[in-house]
């Protein structure tokens, strides 16, 4: 049995944690460590885990936040298994999540890195929902490799940090999490595994993993600009790979079409400085295909297509008036 190494960073989950801690220790799959880091908390998050006692478990405390990023890349650091596993600490696993995740991962070829699935995300006051959306399910085996996985993670992300097993060498390929963002860190990260990595990412259709949104998490919405800068960074860094799968303008538009607050009029700039003349028209030529479609799109209310419509109007006219 090969060990895996389970990195949980907490920040101020004390009345929580102790769920998600259980929720590894239930594991029928048993040969893990489970590390903690605590970044920073003061919340006697320590006391609720010196009180779980279990000699799987190894626990840090740092003593300022620096953020989850920093905190995984610490807890990297620290870990000494084959295979590596991410779970947030207001986050919960079903009891054979490793076993499952394990035995499909063992079944794959060696350029397999990892597997993942999906998660169920809840959000107090509203209808849970299953992350990814709309995924197009695929096989690893098929011909494409991480193709259609890459085109759709040019758009959205497809990996929840807790719904995935990796190797360790494939883990260590991507040299850490980036701790420059202040969001996406997930998208960003298993992007840059799927493509610059060299090993292949299976996904299997399950639900083994339940994400608890808490008011202050990050995925709650509640910093739009960081959001939006992150976009734009993956949009940019990423660049070669938009062009080479010949979606570099249907991205831009994408953005574009974003609902306020997280893409403002004066952010077009960060979008399209440096496109020639010739790539402004492609653009804007996309933007109007784009907005036809939107207009037919029919699941949307009467009432939301109209207020989308007048912020996209706003943002095309902007465009067209500031390039043509």
């Amino acid at each position: 049995m090969k060990k895996v190494s389970i990195i949980m960073p907490t920040y101020k989950r004390a009345q929580i944690i102790k769920k998600s801690i259980k929720s590894v220790l239930n594991q029928t799959y048993t040969d893990f460590e489970l590390i903690i880091v605590d970044d920073g908390s003061g919340d006697g998050t320590s006391e609720v885990v010196e009180s779980l006692s279990d000699k799987r478990i190894k626990f840090y405390e740092l003593e300022e936040n620096k953020g989850a990023c920093y905190a995984r890349n610490y807890a990297i650091d620290k870990a000494t298994g084959d295979y590596f596993a991410f779970l947030d600490s207001d986050n919960v696993w079903n009891k054979k999540y490793l076993e499952k995740r394990i035995a499909h991962l063992e079944k794959q070829p060696e350029n397999v890195g990892g597997v993942f699935g999906n998660v169920k995300l809840h959000k107090k006051g509203e209808r849970s929902y299953i992350f990814p959306v709309d995924f197009p399910q695929y096989e690893v085996q098929h011909e494409d490799g991480n193709d259609s996985l890459i085109k759709y993670m040019l758009f959205n992300n497809a990996i929840d940090t807790n719904s995935i097993v990796l190797k360790s060498d494939c883990l260590h390929c991507a040299e850490g999490f980036n701790n420059e963002l202040r969001r996406l860190q997930d998208w960003e990260f298993f992007f840059r595994i799927v493509v610059e990595s060299g090993y292949k990412i299976a996904y299997i259709n399950d639900l083994l993993v339940n994400d608890y949104i808490q008011k202050d998490s990050i995925t709650n919405g509640i910093n739009n600009d960081a959001y939006w800068n992150s976009r734009v960074y993956i949009l940019q860094h990423y660049k070669d790979v938009y062009e080479q799968k010949n979606c570099k303008y249907e991205a831009i538009a994408d953005m574009i079409f974003m609902i306020d607050p997280y893409c403002k009029d004066e952010d077009i700039d960060k979008l399209i400085d440096g496109l020639s003349s010739d790539e402004l028209s492609v653009l804007i030529k996309t933007i109007k295909k784009r907005q036809y479609k939107f207009k037919l799109y029919k699941p949307l209310s009467q009432r939301i297509r109209e207020y989308y419509s007048r912020v996209i109007y706003k943002r095309l006219t902007i465009l067209f008036d500031k390039y043509n």
